[in-house]
């Protein structure tokens, strides 16, 4: 019997670590320096200048080897995740080279002047900022190339219900990874927990998926804490902190970052000005979510229109949508409920936050294409609802939103577009993650290709292109003339 392997040669299931160079600027590390020199008293625990500068190598890292993600789709969740370990760790280095740094500043029973200091710190904590940096660098590019492998193989277990560990096989593989070469696993099967590469610095191990059946390892080595690790599972690039974890300022450390990640509603919103504020501090946080930066919330003229924008950054809202929008960024900041109304309007702002998502900007496009391209916006908008709550600090109470919207006029359609999800036994997350992906990085001429090829790639039963393009184009009618169709017309 001939076994299958979802990717091709072992050329292709290689994934070395990036050849880009990790670097902090001389001028961020003098002043680095100068800020702990003026600090005799050590009240810094963690610069935060210097906690940014690493903490932007490693999202740099993070976003290379993750490649593009959508707004609340299960690769941004998983994301997020990565970043936020990554922040912690980044914060927990700081903090061991601002000791060591802080060990120098006094001198017998002097303190040391500032040349001699700024020598000194420079020779002993180098380290921190070059070979280190260098190395992790490269480790969170890799365990997060490994994060997608696992994300893709998770999402194709049902073709390939195993995992192959394959290594690079040359003279430069450690023997402890050698020794785990050709072992196959069930991809649910506990192995893949502490095994899963990468599993050490430098490492270049990858997996295969495949229907192979499961085969033993020649050795199992004891795996080090810090690589007992499978990033696409546990959201972590860096397991353990090493010897950035030797600190009694544990505890406060972690509050610091949860503290500096975490987005915070800072104000009350009395008029649009507050809520400007507060969405550029959104846009800031969640930089992805306004492909052209944000400019404006403003009250919406054409009465047609619940909401509206120029893809530019500009967003107008019914003024009684906008007053229920600051009702509920208000109800967030004070930690209490929102209502249906509040997150009804909220609804609003976010479907026109995620036209501003695209990558292309506005185009002029025909009637046709723009319900298509509405159509897509509002499925979107729907399902990531929720993900918008929980990044503004809240939490959605009238989660029928996520499905039912009668406030709006693309209700029927959406509603239609979930039959046919459900007709062709499609996974609907997968469906939104392909649908999300086209609708901000393609054209919105195109946007009916997007929702009938969701279709098609996510189905349980075999979709004909035609018969998906039918699908999408009944789904422009009223649900009424829909359902009619479905249960009388459809051949």
């Amino acid at each position: 019997m001939a076994y299958r392997t979802h990717d091709g040669s072992l050329a292709n299931v290689l994934c070395l670590a990036s050849e880009q160079q990790a670097i902090i600027p001389n001028q961020a590390v003098e002043a680095f320096l100068k800020r702990i020199h003026s600090d005799l008293k050590k009240h810094i625990i963690i610069d935060d200048d210097m906690w940014q500068a690493y903490y932007n190598q490693y999202k740099q890292a993070i976003d290379q080897g993750l490649g593009t993600t959508g707004f609340g789709t299960p690769n941004w969740k998983l994301k997020q995740e990565l970043k936020y370990n990554a922040a912690t760790f980044a914060a927990f280095k700081n903090h061991a080279e601002v000791k060591e740094v802080q060990a120098l500043l006094i001198d017998g029973d002097k303190v040391r002047k500032w040349e001699d200091f700024r020598d000194k710190a420079l020779a002993k904590t180098g380290k921190y900022r070059k070979r280190w940096l260098q190395t992790e660098y490269n480790h969170a590019v890799q365990s997060c190339r490994m994060a997608q492998k696992w994300q893709d193989a998770v999402a194709n277990s049902d073709l390939y219900p195993n995992l192959e560990y394959i290594t690079v096989n040359d003279d430069r593989v450690r023997d402890s990874h050698q020794g785990l070469h050709g072992a196959i696993y069930p991809i649910n099967d506990p192995f893949w927990n502490t095994y899963f590469p990468p599993n050490g610095w430098g490492c270049r191990c990858t997996v295969r998926p495949t229907d192979k059946p499961p085969k033993k390892e020649k050795s199992r080595p004891d795996m080090p804490a810090m690589f007992r690790n499978n990033p696409g599972r546990s959201g972590e690039v860096f397991k353990a902190l090493g010897s950035y974890g030797d600190t009694d300022k544990k505890k406060e450390i972690n509050a610091w970052v949860q503290n500096k990640m975490k987005f915070n509603i800072k104000r009350q919103h009395k008029t649009v000005d507050d809520v400007n504020a507060t969405l550029q501090d959104f846009q800031k946080a969640y930089p992805e979510t306004f492909a052209r930066g944000f400019k404006a919330l403003k009250a919406e003229q054409n009465r047609n229109n619940n909401g509206s924008t120029n893809m530019n950054g500009t967003i107008w809202l019914k003024q009684d949508r906008i007053n229920r929008v600051m009702d509920a960024l208000n109800n967030i900041k004070k930690g209490k409920p929102t209502t249906f109304e509040q997150e009804d309007a909220l609804s609003t702002l976010w479907h026109e936050i995620c036209h501003n998502s695209n990558k292309l900007g506005f185009k002029k496009i025909g009637a046709a294409q723009t319900k298509y391209m509405e159509l897509a916006n509002e499925f979107v908008a729907r399902k990531t609802l929720p993900v918008f709550f929980e990044q503004l600090g809240g939490k959605i109470n009238n989660t029928s939103l996520t499905e039912t919207r009668k406030s709006t006029g693309y209700n029927d359609w959406v509603e239609n577009y979930q039959k046919a999800i459900r007709h062709f036994k499609a996974d609907e997350t997968k469906v939104l993650t392909d649908v999300q992906q086209y609708l901000f990085n393609e054209s919105y001429a195109t946007q009916k290709n997007g929702l009938s090829e969701a279709l098609m790639n996510n189905a349980k039963v075999d979709v004909k292109k035609k018969e998906a393009n039918t699908f999408i184009q009944k789904c422009l009618k009223s649900e009424y003339l829909f359902d009619y169709w479905y249960k009388y017309e459809r051949k």
